[in-house]
């Protein structure tokens, strides 16, 4: 699980800091691959940052590195960036090949192009792991505003709201929130138990077919009393179904409890602020969508 908190701390610890060079443009019709790119220079270790896009793939975030001893076969590195005192984003990289990697370019990032093109330089400090400080790498930005945009008019932009949906449509959604719960654990230095009840088959929008809701809280871990509990209740999500034997993620949220009122139809009892300025207990009815759920309103 990226913790975008800690990234943001690693912005106040200094590190070595290294040369920077100006962007360039390098274009392959040939391919249909595009790149604006800048590099450090000097040192030991040098970072080249791009964003690219080819044929089969919209614009997105590259690094490539030499000389960084904890990447030469890393699976992952997560970096974060800044323009002055304004956030680019958080760039969750993964390896794909040899010093090589790849980040997908998130929506949250559109705007912090434009402060890469309209600023002086840019600050990337990379995490290698909990123990450790942060690496940054500094690219000046001369000559960034002609090469990010020559490559924004070349490359399109992903399908942001397809990439969501994907990203909430699981085969096994039960291991992969065991999996976010253990990892979250793990940083208490404790393990997780399943409890029953963590996984229930439940026609949510009346179809006929087996839909399933995770109570996360039965997921216990041995050294916190919860992970996901608060006064407001424990955190829930349900998932339907879909055709090719995957599951779609609707609802997500901490609640107090839920049932199935008729087909298609949820109740949600909330706890606290979810209830409004007054606060206490409330209970909301929700059509299941094939995306999302939608509050029936009162007539």
């Amino acid at each position: 699980m990226r913790k975008l908190g800690m990234l943001i701390w690693a912005l106040l610890l200094a590190g070595p800091v290294h040369a920077q060079a100006s962007w360039v443009v390098e274009s392959d019709p040939s391919t249909g691959r595009h790149a604006a790119r800048a590099c450090t220079e000097g040192g030991d270790a040098s970072v080249c940052l791009e964003l690219s896009c080819s044929t089969e793939q919209p614009l997105s975030w590259g690094m490539r590195t030499e000389g960084i001893a904890d990447l030469v076969a890393a699976a992952s590195v997560d970096a974060l960036m800044v323009v002055g005192s304004s956030l680019v984003g958080t760039l969750e990289f993964e390896s794909v090949g040899m010093e090589a990697f790849r980040a997908p370019l998130e929506e949250t990032h559109v705007d912090g192009l434009e402060r890469l093109k309209a600023g002086m330089r840019a600050d990337m400090r990379m995490w290698f792991g909990p123990e450790e400080a942060p690496e940054l790498y500094r690219f000046g930005l001369s000559g960034s505003r002609k090469a990010i945009s020559e490559v924004e008019a070349l490359c399109p932009l992903p399908d942001f709201a397809a990439r969501e949906v994907e990203r909430r449509t699981q085969v096994d959604p039960g291991s992969v929130v065991l999996g976010e719960l253990a990892e979250a654990c793990r940083t208490l230095d404790g393990t997780i138990a399943v409890m029953e009840g963590f996984l229930s088959e439940v026609d949510l929008d009346g179809k006929g077919g087996m839909d399933l809701v995770v109570d996360h809280s039965l997921a216990e871990c041995s050294t916190a009393t919860s992970l996901v509990c608060s006064d407001a209740g424990c955190q829930n999500s349900f998932w339907l179904a879909q055709e090719d034997g995957r599951y779609r993620r609707v609802f997500l949220d901490t609640i107090q409890s839920y049932r199935s009122a008729e087909p298609g139809v949820v109740e949600i009892t909330f706890q606290g602020v979810a209830c409004g300025r007054g606060g206490g207990s409330c209970t909301r009815r929700y059509t299941v969508g094939p995306d999302a759920l939608t509050e029936i309103t009162a007539e």
